[in-house]
Parts: C-alpha cells; sequence; structure tokens
C-alpha cells in the first residue's frame, strides 16, 4: 500500500508518517518545509500548485490531507479560507483523477464548538447539546478556518458520490505532543469555559488514529470527533458537568459520566482505543 501524506513535517505528520511506515506502508511525504531529523525523506511541495499534487498522487492508493493553513490568526479572513479551500480541492481532484481510493482529511473541532474570533473564550457559549458529545454533534462553523474545514468536508461529500471512494474526516481537539504537560507549559492555568468540553488529544493517538482510518474497510464519508476521556481542565466529568455545563441533556446517568466526548464510533469502525489521557 502506498499514501501521499500531505503535511508530513508537521507535528501531526510526524506522528501520522511515523505510524505509517511502522506497519511497512509505503511513504511519499510531502511538506512546504524541508523538515529536521525525520527519519523520512521529504518531497518539497506546495499543495496550492496544482500540478504537483498530480505529480505526487501517482501510484497513491490513499491520500492523508493535512497541510492547511494554521496560522490563521495572523492573516485576512479571505486568504485563510481561499488558500485551505484550494489546498483541499487541488489534492482531492489529483487523487481522484490518479484513481485514489481513499481519503482521510484532517479537520478540526471548530466545526462543533462555534469558535467565534470576537468573543473572549470566558465568555464564549456553550452550543453542545448533549453529553457525551459524539461525532454527531452539530455543525458552527463561525470562522474562516472552521468555515474551509467544512467546505473541505462538503468537497469529500461530493467525490464520495460522483467517484465512489472513501472518505474520513477526523474533526481534532487541539494535539498535545506531551500530553497535558504541554498544555501547562503553553498554558498554566486552568481554562474556565468549557465550551470545546476541554477536549484534547496526544499527537501519539492521533497519529495511531489516522493510520488506523487509512487502513480499514469503512465506506462512505465518516465524520470523527476523536478526544481522550480525560480533559484540559484536570477535574472528572462529573465536576464539569456540575461546574460548568449543567442544563446540558445527559445520555447516562451522572454518575456513569466517564468521559465528555465518546467515541464508540470511531472504537467501532477502526479499532482505535479512546485514550484515557
Amino acid at each position: 500500500m502506498k499514501v501521499l501524506v500531505t503535511g508530513a513535517a508537521g507535528l501531526l505528520g510526524r506522528a501520522v508518517c511515523g505510524e505509517l511506515l511502522g506497519s511497512g506502508i509505503e511513504l511519499v511525504a510531502v511538506d512546504r518545509g524541508e523538515g529536521e531529523g525525520l527519519g523520512y525523506p521529504i518531497v518539497k511541495a506546495d499543495v496550492l500548485d496544482r500540478a504537483s499534487c498530480y505529480s505526487m498522487a501517482q501510484g497513491c492508493d490513499c491520500v492523508v490531507h493535512l497541510a492547511n493553513c494554521t496560522d490563521w490568526l495572523g492573516r485576512s479572513a479571505q486568504e485563510v479560507y481561499v488558500d485551505n479551500v484550494s489546498m483541499d480541492i487541488n489534492v482531492f481532484q489529483a487523487a481522484v483523477e490518479s484513481g485514489v481510493r481513499r481519503i482521510v482529511f484532517a479537520s478540526s473541532v471548530q466545526l462543533l464548538t462555534g469558535f467565534r474570533l470576537d468573543v473572549e473564550r470566558e465568555e464564549h457559549e456553550i452550543l453542545f447539546e448533549r453529553l457525551p458529545a459524539d461525532s454527531s454533534a452539530k455543525l458552527y462553523p463561525r470562522n474562516p478556518y472552521s468555515l474551509s474545514k467544512a467546505a473541505g468536508e462538503q468537497m469529500l461529500d461530493g467525490f464520495v458520490d460522483r467517484y465512489g471512494i472513501s472518505a474520513v474526516s477526523i474533526r481534532f481537539p487541539i494535539l498535545l505532543e506531551n500530553g497535558l504537560a504541554s498544555l501547562r507549559e503553553i498554558d498554566p492555568n486552568p481554562r474556565k469555559n468549557a465550551f470545546d468540553l476541554y477536549a484534547y488529544l496526544s499527537t501519539a493517538s492521533a497519529g495511531d488514529l489516522v493510520r488506523r482510518c487509512a487502513l480499514a474497510g469503512t465506506e462512505g464519508h465518516r465524520r470523527y470527533f476523536p478526544a481522550a476521556k480525560g480533559n484540559l481542565h484536570g477535574l472528572t466529568p462529573a465536576e464539569v458537568y456540575r461546574e460548568r455545563l449543567e442544563g446540558l441533556e445527559l445520555r447516562c446517568p451522572l454518575e456513569a459520566l466517564d468521559r465528555l466526548v465518546d467515541c464508540s464510533d470511531i472504537e467501532a469502525d477502526t479499532g482505535w482505543t479512546q485514550p484515557e489521557v
């Protein structure tokens, strides 16, 4: 099996490529930057260049599309949206025309949180309707970045329908290379608003999930919301509910609430195990 990975030198890309190589999969790792100490060669290319995408996709069975505009707070709304959507259409169209039968797409939890740039985090409204939340949560894309992710997912709906390929969109929460220790280095104060359910995932677990999604035999377009059972605030799910989320519908008795995000659908489809932390 041969897999193309875009954004292969990034934080998630490194974890994904390590997982794929460890499974004996032939890898085409692509990034705009060269990367250092990766343990695998990088094809230096920009997926905003349409011709490059066709060249890279040739002979691949699966595309893992991680490349996107990540510096979205420092750029105009138009630049963020146009660049991300352009990358997506370039990669997806080249993939299907090159015979690729499966696409795994890095989407974002921001599709579900309704994150707005003009609202302070502590004042942000909570849009999840029930706990534990899962992959069926309603969409609330409210900034250029999340709008571009919504467009990418909608593109995949069209490609799956028209070309008969299979696809997976993974709505990643914040990814932490060293678990909660990474967050404490960046932000030592516990967060006071649970609008994102304090969701997070280690890069190692995220890389494992992407590998499993690339190899899984699921059909159609699956959408997943993965997260650790633990949460960024460090409280138990019941404590978070009482302090921050009271009033949301509970899908189980409060005393049985052992996680804020239910990943049972992902586990059933891929064999991935939701991590404790």
